[in-house]
């Protein structure tokens, strides 16, 4: 099965993908339907089941959430990216999907609202961890301390997480803190500004106050995508803040 979100071509095999809907550990083993499921997936194209889907979507709030120590990083970054390709096969087997016009080419097409909403807490985390680089604060993102929140009810959670990237980006300063908020439009970057832009246009102007289980499968490739991507370098004196970029036009609560 293609792993998404990388250059080279990378499979997850299908053990690895049964495995990242459990918790790891010795003791406890994927279910012998899981591994039905994914069979006949490979073999027949058959549809993955909610459940499945569910199972994951829990595990990956639960172990983002928690964090990592750095030398478990490998092992949370290729649970990650299983449950990334199970989500995006979920779609692509699920007749309908409106996940169809993201490629891996070409990720940020998608104007669906738990795909926009899995973006947008990626980028909220890359602008915290900036904003603490030196204090190295990173088990305290918005991705560690509101996954599950941000996910479910965005609406309870992302006005908040916006008030406080304002000030992030203020502590970050100069054309860094003014790309990661206007972005690298001619690169197909997205910044703060144009992500809150998108969600507006998408909801008619509110944050949505749930999202289903299959917009939360949608937040999770959105949150993949934005999380791995490799930002172009901002050279010295660039761009600079001004006083007029205080303003985040985000979505209200709809």
């Amino acid at each position: 099965m293609p792993a998404p979100g990388f250059e080279e071509s990378l499979f997850t095999p299908i053990p690895t993908l049964a495995a990242c809907t459990v918790r790891r550990s010795k003791e406890t083993r994927p279910l012998a339907t899981t591994y039905l499921s994914l069979f006949e997936a490979a073999l027949f194209g058959s549809p993955l089941p909610q459940k499945l889907l569910s199972a994951a979507l829990t595990r990956q709030s639960l172990e983002v959430a928690k964090g990592c120590a750095r030398k478990d990083r490998p092992d949370f970054e290729e649970r990650l990216v299983a449950r990334t390709a199970l989500a995006k096969l979920y779609f692509e087997l699920t007749k309908g999907s409106s996940m169809s016009d993201i490629s891996d080419a070409n990720p940020t097409l998608g104007s669906d609202a738990g795909y926009l909403c899995g973006r947008l807490l990626a980028l909220l985390d890359k602008i915290h961890s900036e904003a603490h680089r030196e204090s190295g604060g990173t088990n305290t993102s918005p991705a560690n301390r509101s996954y599950a929140a941000a996910s479910t009810t965005p609406a309870l959670i992302f006005p908040q997480l916006c008030k406080l990237a304002r000030y992030h980006l203020n502590k970050i300063g100069g054309g860094w803190a003014y790309c990661l908020e206007h972005g690298y439009p001619d690169q197909g970057f997205d910044g703060l500004a144009a992500l809150c832009a998108k969600l507006q246009n998408t909801t008619e102007g509110g944050f949505p106050r749930t999202l289903s289980l299959e917009k939360q499968g949608r937040f999770s490739i959105g949150f993949y995508y934005d999380r791995c991507r490799k930002w172009p370098k901002t050279e010295k004196g660039q761009h600079e803040l001004s006083p007029t970029d205080g303003a985040i036009q985000q979505p209200r609560e709809n």
